[in-house]
């Protein structure tokens, strides 16, 4: 009996071992997938950071024309503004020359008139 029972303890052992050796492998195979994971991960990662540094570069190039953009159109206002001021002051002074050329008149049909009541004229 007793050599049955070796038998089977050792039977036993071997399918704990052939188990054990099982999970070993298991293991093993864990940890490679797992470093591969990690290894897929960090150059995502490393992507994302790459990809977000182009987009900062990216905006701040877009800013920077914006602003330029920004000046050009301020610049460009101003000038027109500074057109539209000389388009506006023109009809004034026409008006203004015109008026007066009235007013000239006006004296010196006055003038004309007292000379030729004094018989100046």
């Amino acid at each position: 009996m007793r050599k049955e029972t070796e038998i089977i303890l050792i039977e036993s052992l071997a399918r704990v071992e052939g188990s054990l050796q099982s999970v070993k492998e298991d293991i093993t195979g864990i940890k490679l997938e797992d470093t591969r994971q990690n290894q897929l991960l960090a150059e995502h990662i490393a992507g994302v950071k790459s990809n977000m540094e182009r987009i900062d570069v990216e905006r701040e190039a877009r800013r920077e024309a914006l602003e330029h953009h920004e000046a050009a159109s301020k610049k460009r206002m101003e000038h027109l503004d500074e057109r539209l001021k000389i388009v506006e002051f023109l009809p004034n002074l026409a008006r203004n020359i015109w008026k007066a050329v009235k007013w000239l008149g006006a004296f010196a049909a006055a003038g004309v008139a007292i000379a030729k009541f004094l018989g100046l004229w």
